[in-house]
Protein backbone atom coordinates (compact mmCIF):
# COMPACT_ATOMS: atom_id res chain seq x y z
CA UNK A 1 0.00 0.00 0.00
CA UNK A 2 1.22 3.38 -0.74
CA UNK A 3 1.06 6.23 0.78
CA UNK A 4 -0.60 9.51 0.06
CA UNK A 5 2.04 11.35 0.27
CA UNK A 6 5.00 9.24 -1.26
CA UNK A 7 2.51 9.49 -4.75
CA UNK A 8 3.05 13.05 -7.07
CA UNK A 9 -0.03 14.23 -7.96
CA UNK A 10 0.88 13.35 -11.60
CA UNK A 11 0.83 9.72 -10.66
CA UNK A 12 -3.38 10.44 -9.56
CA UNK A 13 -6.24 10.03 -11.19
CA UNK A 14 -9.68 9.84 -11.07
CA UNK A 15 -12.38 7.11 -11.11
CA UNK A 16 -15.89 7.15 -10.61
CA UNK A 17 -17.45 3.88 -9.88
CA UNK A 18 -21.07 3.37 -10.51
CA UNK A 19 -22.92 0.32 -9.11
CA UNK A 20 -26.08 -1.53 -8.83
CA UNK A 21 -27.05 -3.66 -5.19
CA UNK A 22 -29.10 -6.38 -5.17
CA UNK A 23 -32.90 -4.79 -4.26
CA UNK A 24 -33.53 -7.50 -1.13
CA UNK A 25 -30.79 -5.77 0.86
CA UNK A 26 -32.07 -3.72 3.93
CA UNK A 27 -31.14 -0.34 4.71
CA UNK A 28 -28.99 -0.78 7.24
CA UNK A 29 -27.09 -3.49 5.03
CA UNK A 30 -26.95 -1.07 2.24
CA UNK A 31 -24.91 1.72 4.23
CA UNK A 32 -22.78 -1.31 5.65
CA UNK A 33 -21.87 -2.24 2.26
CA UNK A 34 -21.02 1.43 0.80
CA UNK A 35 -19.09 2.26 4.13
CA UNK A 36 -16.97 -0.66 3.05
CA UNK A 37 -16.55 0.43 -0.30
CA UNK A 38 -15.21 3.83 0.96
CA UNK A 39 -13.09 1.79 3.86
CA UNK A 40 -11.31 0.07 1.20
CA UNK A 41 -11.15 3.39 -1.03
CA UNK A 42 -9.43 4.96 1.88
CA UNK A 43 -7.26 2.17 2.98
CA UNK A 44 -5.68 1.75 -0.49
CA UNK A 45 -4.52 5.72 -0.52
CA UNK A 46 -7.56 6.81 -2.19
CA UNK A 47 -9.56 9.77 -1.78
CA UNK A 48 -13.10 10.60 -2.22
CA UNK A 49 -14.50 13.45 -4.19
CA UNK A 50 -18.14 13.17 -4.51
CA UNK A 51 -20.66 10.55 -3.66
CA UNK A 52 -24.24 9.80 -4.51
CA UNK A 53 -25.76 7.29 -2.02
CA UNK A 54 -27.87 4.43 -3.19
CA UNK A 55 -31.88 5.22 -3.85
CA UNK A 56 -33.84 2.57 -5.81
CA UNK A 57 -34.41 1.99 -9.10
CA UNK A 58 -36.39 -0.13 -11.97
CA UNK A 59 -34.04 -1.41 -14.03
CA UNK A 60 -34.37 -0.83 -17.80
CA UNK A 61 -33.78 -4.67 -18.06
CA UNK A 62 -33.73 -7.67 -16.34
CA UNK A 63 -30.41 -8.42 -15.37
CA UNK A 64 -28.74 -11.99 -14.00
CA UNK A 65 -26.58 -12.89 -11.76
CA UNK A 66 -25.39 -16.19 -9.92
CA UNK A 67 -25.17 -16.15 -6.45
CA UNK A 68 -23.90 -18.85 -4.82
CA UNK A 69 -25.68 -22.05 -7.45
CA UNK A 70 -28.63 -20.09 -8.33
CA UNK A 71 -29.62 -17.63 -11.10
CA UNK A 72 -31.24 -14.69 -9.56
CA UNK A 73 -33.07 -11.86 -11.96
CA UNK A 74 -33.16 -8.51 -10.98
CA UNK A 75 -35.93 -5.83 -12.28
CA UNK A 76 -34.75 -3.02 -9.96
CA UNK A 77 -31.97 -2.31 -7.88
CA UNK A 78 -30.26 0.35 -5.46
CA UNK A 79 -27.70 2.58 -8.11
CA UNK A 80 -25.32 4.95 -6.61
CA UNK A 81 -21.85 6.01 -7.19
CA UNK A 82 -18.46 7.44 -5.68
CA UNK A 83 -16.06 9.74 -7.61
CA UNK A 84 -12.46 9.34 -6.01
CA UNK A 85 -8.76 9.91 -6.43
CA UNK A 86 -6.24 7.13 -6.36
CA UNK A 87 -2.80 5.95 -7.58
CA UNK A 88 -3.09 4.57 -10.49
CA UNK A 89 -1.27 1.01 -9.13
CA UNK A 90 -4.25 0.87 -6.59
CA UNK A 91 -7.12 1.11 -8.77
CA UNK A 92 -7.03 -3.05 -9.01
CA UNK A 93 -8.10 -3.32 -5.38
CA UNK A 94 -10.90 -1.54 -5.86
CA UNK A 95 -12.36 -3.34 -8.55
CA UNK A 96 -11.76 -6.61 -6.66
CA UNK A 97 -13.73 -5.11 -3.70
CA UNK A 98 -16.82 -4.82 -6.24
CA UNK A 99 -16.13 -7.59 -8.27
CA UNK A 100 -16.06 -9.87 -4.83
CA UNK A 101 -18.95 -8.41 -2.93
CA UNK A 102 -22.16 -10.66 -3.69
CA UNK A 103 -24.69 -7.51 -2.80
CA UNK A 104 -23.49 -6.13 -5.96
CA UNK A 105 -25.67 -7.02 -9.04
CA UNK A 106 -22.97 -4.86 -11.74
CA UNK A 107 -20.39 -1.99 -11.62
CA UNK A 108 -18.83 0.31 -14.04
CA UNK A 109 -15.80 1.50 -13.02
CA UNK A 110 -14.17 4.69 -15.60
CA UNK A 111 -11.43 6.94 -15.75
CA UNK A 112 -13.55 10.68 -15.33
CA UNK A 113 -11.90 14.50 -14.45
CA UNK A 114 -12.57 16.16 -11.25
CA UNK A 115 -14.98 18.54 -11.71
CA UNK A 116 -18.87 17.97 -12.49
CA UNK A 117 -19.85 16.24 -14.79
CA UNK A 118 -23.68 15.86 -13.88
CA UNK A 119 -25.93 17.41 -17.00
CA UNK A 120 -28.66 19.31 -15.28
CA UNK A 121 -32.19 19.08 -17.11
CA UNK A 122 -33.09 22.71 -18.77
CA UNK A 123 -36.48 24.15 -18.56
CA UNK A 124 -37.80 24.22 -22.25
CA UNK A 125 -39.70 27.14 -22.81
CA UNK A 126 -43.40 27.22 -25.20
CA UNK A 127 -41.38 29.12 -27.86
CA UNK A 128 -39.26 25.45 -28.06
CA UNK A 129 -41.01 23.56 -31.06
CA UNK A 130 -41.09 20.21 -28.80
CA UNK A 131 -42.58 21.83 -25.95
CA UNK A 132 -45.69 20.21 -26.16
CA UNK A 133 -44.03 16.95 -26.05
CA UNK A 134 -42.05 17.90 -22.91
CA UNK A 135 -45.00 18.55 -20.82
CA UNK A 136 -46.60 15.23 -21.39
CA UNK A 137 -44.12 13.30 -20.39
Amino acid sequence: MVKNDDINEKDLAVYEVGYLLSPFLSEEKISLAVADFKEILTREGGTSIAEELPKLRDLAYPMYKMIGHKKETFTNAYFGWIKFEIGNEDISAIKKAFESNEAVIRFLLISTVRENTIASRRPVSRGHPDWRMVLCL
